[in-house]
């Protein structure tokens, strides 16, 4: 006899099905008389029918749909749900029908939150997929049985709806078993466009759950159950996934259909019982469908029936597109297996089955099954309004996929469910003050809400047959100001430093992003090295030095280079000894988010309290009592916060008395950022919000959820230095602690830093012809650079040693303000000259030095020179003066400067060239305008009466020759993370004094989180941070731990 076979797929992993029947009493069971039986009968049968593709069968989509929509082109639009269940079995013949409820199972929703549905029962037979398989041009008649009020809301997603009450349809059906056809679930008319995506039986996962109908029923009094074995099946236990075996009955012709079917038994073979004979006819194939599947592993399943001898075994092709037939499984027994598609691609599948007697049907010329693993999805991008917006970039997954047409529309190719959309929209611009042919910062609407928990909710393709078609609405409410960040490395850098600063401003980014409420972000960083840029372009300056510490110019990405408007850092920032050399090191990162705070968005400090002292109250009430990802401010304790101060949360409140509320008059940080990025055009194209305006807090997002919206880019400018080196100084054999290391050579002066307690420290940027010099205190020394240049990836340059030596005589230089371009740089020099002694000046911005010539004071008994800077310079850098003995030897010292204008009315800060020293001038404490330095002097003793000092001596220096203050000032002096060997409780400011020769004590309160001793002054003079030797004898008190 024939066989027939046919088609059905599944995606993901094949599982084991089981058949999926009511569990009705055994008819031996007796049942009392009027006692109520619950049965839950799971549809046997499904399938969505769409006028808008009246000729396509859905009958194996996962996803069932009841949608109502309207079409430009077309008009009004529908989607229907076919069910059918099989209640033949599951009642006894008296049971009384109390009461029938349908539940269906909600995954996706578009529209309003309630719309009505009706249920209909249906009057003719429907095949579910398949030959003949049910389309909406042959949908079958409705009958007269119409529930109306079948309200679907929009929640709760993931699960069964509340239970709809069909107990007239059911009933008609127990009349007569016959007349069961389903039913439709169909919209209810007069209704606005609506889209509702049911679970359907395909449906695989966790979130999943087959239609279903719940009967309670009971008996009459009359009713005896009875033991005669019932003539149909007997029904195996219920699945409550909602999987069913089927298998095709036996046909009386020899043309097989095309069944649509869940994957068969495993037992999908017979043996003959007798000699095959008679059967001389092959079975013939299907028709071809289109569907398309979720996921690229899709199982796929065959089936067949013999009347006859049975069959043996089946052949299984496929092909790509329209490529040749490739041969799949052959002589296999088994009736489903795994295949491996590839995203976008389509494949066709064909089966052939040979029974016992050996008749094999021939293949079909076309597939019987055809599948495309993904879809192209039609994007439109509207604004709030729902105008479609032209030029919006759209993001597919984490990949930039385009921009939107005239339409706002653009194809999204190949998606597949959990695949992501976003959109930006560009509405505002704003010029970049130091590099003119780009932007400062640029203004997104998104399409990105993000909770107030902080997850931003990026658009998710669900069914890719029934699910809507994708809308990204950018909201006004959901801005984005990405930043144009310019990062300019002073020295040629080797290629690791360069990948691992890269990866440190990408976590600033993620920083500055999360403190925002993802309103703030890097867009778009550039990184240079060799000072490319370094001079005119950049936002951010790299310093070689390794004790830079970070600084910032308030508001600066508004200003432009004239005035040395940046934000500083130096080669790497660890704030405590045990910290890695890695920008990736949260302390190292979150630094640049706080002083983008400074420099980006116009911030002042909040470790200060309104005076301008350390107090260590921070900027909200609560600190330690809130998580961190709730707690502010990161213009505080960057490291231990990630949020601005509002004035939103009671517990953890705005204060007032902070050094950000007196510069910005009266604000929160939050209200100054508020106020600086705020649109002035009515209405606003962008709305930022606070808590306050959210009405919380956001712990988060932690991470930008597309990466791809911004960019990183390295440019190294490699231009022949050697790999970094090892370098120890000694003097009369002995490592020199503090050691301060330069190079020089045919570029500008590279200040390398100073050197730890071992003496040591690594050289970066030097090149082969360069000098390498070194001194501390009255003893120097210097050596040529000789090494193999090569890309600093190629590996380390051998390790040297570089001894000092005292010098034959002294060279105390000095550099004194004068006006807010001009210097004094001095000279002290204990020895008969040869000419003049020179100074060689170098601004941090200067590509050439100034070198100045020193003339002789009698009157001071010092040499002299007033140089004038070019503004674009800057007004820090270096100074280095030279001098020449008659017996010949020639000594050279190294002085750092950097000059600052103090307005007399308003408070202002002071820093020393290295950013160790801050000096808080409130208003009125200088009785007229001036410009002041703080600068590393040798002044003074190493250390006396058992104390020790703890890094340079700094000079403060105002250009009127103030000493005495009119108010109480505040001095903040940081000391080297590897103090080792001082106690830090012991730590204190002292003030030299001239005529004592002696340090004078001052006091202070030391933080130990990041290395600083403040304390307020009503003098300007000379100061350094000294302590007690660990070693020395000491007095244990009792221990009072306060958290800072």
């Amino acid at each position: 006899m024939s066989s027939k076979h046919g088609f059905v797929v599944a995606l993901g992993l094949l599982v084991a099905l089981l058949a999926c029947f009511a569990l009705r009493p055994s008819p031996s069971t007796a049942q009392a008389a009027g006692a109520t039986t619950q049965v839950t009968l799971y549809a046997v049968a499904d399938a969505t029918i769409d006028s808008a593709h009246p000729t396509v069968n859905y009958g194996l989509a996962p996803t069932l749909t009841v949608a109502s929509t309207l079409s430009p082109a077309s008009g009004p639009l529908y989607q229907q749900t076919l069910l059918r269940f099989d209640l033949s079995t599951a009642l006894p013949a008296n049971a009384i029908i109390d009461r029938a409820e349908l539940d269906v199972y909600l995954l996706s929703v578009s529209g309003p939150e309630r719309v009505q549905l009706t249920a209909a029962n249906l009057t003719e037979s429907w095949v579910e997929s398949g030959r003949g398989g049910v389309t909406w041009d042959t949908r079958p008649a409705t009958g007269d049985l119409v529930i109306t009020g079948l309200w679907a809301g929009s929640k709760p997603l993931n699960s069964y709806l509340p239970a709809w009450d069909i107990t007239p349809i059911v009933r008609a059906w127990q009349q007569n078993w016959a007349n069961n056809h389903g039913l439709v679930l169909r919209g209810a008319d007069d209704q606005p466009a609506f889209v509702r995506g049911l679970a359907g039986r395909e449906c695989v996962g966790r979130y999943c759950g087959t239609a279903r109908v719940v009967i309670n029923y009971s008996l009459p009094p009359t009713a005896t159950p009875t033991s005669t074995p019932s003539p149909t099946r007997t029904p195996t236990p219920t699945d409550t996934t909602g999987r069913v075996t089927f298998t095709a009955t036996p046909s009386p012709t020899r043309t097989a259909s095309l069944t649509a079917t869940r994957t068969p038994s495993p037992t999908g073979t017979s043996t003959p019982t007798s000699t095959p004979s008679g059967d001389i006819t092959a079975p013939q194939s299907a028709v071809s469908f289109m569907f398309y599947f979720q996921r690229p592993d899709v199982t796929i399943s065959w089936s067949g029936t013999d009347a006859g001898s049975g069959i043996a075994y089946y052949d299984v092709q496929y092909r790509d597109g329209s490529g040749p037939w490739s041969d799949w499984q052959t002589g296999t027994t088994a009736t489903s297996a795994l295949f491996h598609g590839v995203r976008g691609h389509t494949y066709g599948f064909r089966c052939r089955a040979r029974d016992w007697a050996g008749n094999q049907e021939a293949y079909p010329v076309d597939p019987d099954l055809t599948i495309r693993i993904g879809k192209d999805l039609t994007v439109t991008v509207r604004d709030e309004f729902g105008s479609p917006r032209s030029g919006a970039r759209v993001f597919f997954n984490d990949a930039y996929l385009g921009d939107t047409v005239g339409d706002g529309t653009i194809t999204a190719p190949n998606c597949v469910p959990g695949d992501t959309l976003s959109a930006l929209y560009l509405v505002y611009q704003k010029n970049n003050v130091k590099r003119p042919t780009t932007y400062a910062w640029r203004v997104y609407l998104t399409s990105v809400p993000i909770t107030n928990d902080g997850t931003p909710q990026l658009y998710q393709v669900s069914d890719l047959n029934f699910g809507p078609a994708p809308v990204l609405t950018v909201r006004r409410d959901q801005p984005l100001i990405g930043f144009n960040v310019m990062l300019s490395v002073e020295w040629d850098a080797p290629q690791a430093y360069l990948d691992d600063l890269r990866a440190g401003t990408l976590l600033a980014s993620d920083f500055v992003y999360d403190y925002t409420d993802g309103q703030f972000f890097w867009e778009h960083i550039e990184i240079k090295d060799n000072r490319v840029g370094w001079s005119t372009a950049t936002d951010i300056r790299v310093q070689l030095h390794n004790k830079t510490w970070p600084c910032a110019s308030v508001w600066g990405i508004t200003m432009g280079n004239a005035g040395d408007n940046h934000l500083y850092v130096g080669r790497i920032f660890r704030r405590y000894a045990s910290l890695s050399d890695s920008w990736t090191d949260p302390v190292a990162w979150s630094v640049f988010g706080h002083e983008w705070g400074h420099y980006g968005f116009g911030l002042w400090d909040e470790y200060l309290d309104a005076k301008g002292n350390d107090t260590s109250i921070g900027c909200a009430s609560g600190f330690w009592n809130v998580p961190q990802a709730r707690r502010s401010s990161i213009m505080f304790y960057e490291w231990k916060s990630s949020e601005l101060c509002s004035t939103f949360d009671p517990n953890h409140k705005h204060r007032t008395d902070t050094w950000h509320n007196t510069a910005s008059g009266g604000e929160s940080t939050w209200q100054t950022v508020l106020r600086r990025f705020k649109d002035t055009q009515n209405p606003p194209r962008w709305i930022l919000r606070s808590p306050v305006e959210r009405g919380a807090i956001v712990p988060g997002p932690a991470a930008i959820p597309v990466t791809s919206w911004r960019d990183a880019v390295v440019t190294n400018a490699y231009a022949g230095a050697c790999p970094p080196f090892d370098l120890w100084t000694s003097l009369n054999g002995q490592p020199i602690t503090g050691t301060e290391i330069w190079l020089e050579g045919a570029h500008p002066d590279l200040p390398e830093g100073v050197t730890d307690d071992a003496g040591h420290i690594v050289i970066y940027g030097a090149k082969n012809g360069d000098t390498l010099k070194a001194q501390k205190g009255n003893s120097t020394g210097s050596m040529p650079v000789a090494c193999t240049a090569g890309p600093a990836a190629l590996g380390a340059a051998a390790a040297s040693e570089l001894a000092l030596q005292p010098n034959p005589f002294t060279v105390e230089a000095g550099v004194v303000p004068v006006s807010a371009t001009q210097i004094q740089v001095r000279a002290q020099i204990t020895a008969s000259l040869l000419g003049s002694p020179g100074a060689v000046i170098w601004p941090v911005a200067a590509e050439q030095p100034l070198t100045v010539p020193l003339a002789y004071d009698s009157g001071s008994g010092r040499y002299a020179a007033v140089a004038t800077l070019d503004p674009d310079w800057g007004v820090q850098g270096h100074v280095r003066v030279f001098a020449t003995s008659t017996q010949g030897f020639t000594v050279e010292k190294l002085v750092p400067f950097r000059i600052e204008a103090v307005v007399a009315s308003e408070a202002t800060i002071v820093r020393s060239p290295d950013d160790v020293v801050e000096l808080v001038l409130p208003a009125g404490s200088l009785s007229s305008d001036a410009v002041v330095s703080v600068q590393p002097v040798t002044v003074g003793s190493a250390g006396q009466d058992g104390l020790v000092r703890v890094g340079e001596a700094y000079e403060i220096l105002v250009s009127t020759g103030q000493s005495a203050l009119n108010t109480t000032a505040y001095l903040h002096m940081h000391y080297p993370p590897v103090a080792s060997g001082v106690l830090s409780p012991t730590l204190g400011i002292y003030r030299w004094n001239e005529a004592s020769q002696r340090w004078l004590a001052l006091g202070g309160s030391v933080d130990g989180e990041i290395s600083r001793v403040s304390v307020g002054v009503n003098g300007l003079s000379v100061f350094a941070v000294l302590g007690q030797p660990a070693g020395a004898q000491r007095l244990y008190l009792p221990l009072v731990l306060k958290h800072r």
